[in-house]
């Protein structure tokens, strides 16, 4: 189990936004959490950009702007709010585990939205 479930949803969003969630804790899953709870906020263009404007303000707070790529923060959040679609599961820990090409094939899948047709 990663680190970031160390924290519930509230917390890794108000943590991540203040600056204060440790960067070890801000792994490729946390990241795809993020946008998993956005999505279950908002429709899909509003998470993207509360999710950009979550992480700029983030790597900005640790001094790591040259790590953010927005391109591909989008297209993370597309690709969850499809998969998320599809999904019955109702909390991220079985999202992620019904998904695990989101982990493992992350880069495939943003390949899939640029291509449709393909996976």
């Amino acid at each position: 189990m990663e680190n970031h479930w160390k924290l519930d949803d509230a917390q890794l969003v108000l943590q991540l936004e203040s600056g204060t969630l440790p960067p070890e804790l801000f792994s490729h899953e946390a990241h795809l959490r993020l946008a998993w709870i956005n999505l279950n906020n908002q429709p899909c263009a509003r998470a993207e950009e509360s999710v950009c404007r979550q992480l700029k303000t983030y790597v900005a707070a640790i001094g790591a702007e040259d790590k953010y790529n927005e391109e591909l923060t989008v297209a993370a959040v597309q690709v969850v709010d499809q998969l998320m679609r599809q999904s019955k599961a109702t909390n991220f820990a079985d999202f992620i585990l019904e998904q695990p090409k989101l982990k493992t094939h992350f880069r495939e899948l943003v390949g899939s939205l640029a291509n449709p047709g393909r996976e």
